[in-house]
């Protein structure tokens, strides 16, 4: 029987964007490098909790709906 020990996330701050504000309807590029098994989720949150809408290139992982 095999087993996988379990890491705890790792944020690498070099390659993570640090706080970020931009004017309505302006594009913004979010970066996060973290590392951790099982493999860590990195979810944006805005500090006055509307939603965020992710818009992707195809050369990105996931797509997704943000909300609090």
């Amino acid at each position: 029987m095999e087993t996988q020990s379990k890491l705890p996330p790792d944020i690498d701050d070099t390659g993570t964007s640090s706080d970020v504000t931009v004017e309505e309807g302006d594009n913004v590029t979010l970066s996060c490098s973290a590392s951790g098994h099982p493999e860590p989720r990195i979810l944006w949150r805005r500090e006055d909790g509307d939603h965020i809408i992710l818009q992707v290139t195809p050369n990105d992982v996931q797509k997704e709906y943000i909300d609090r």
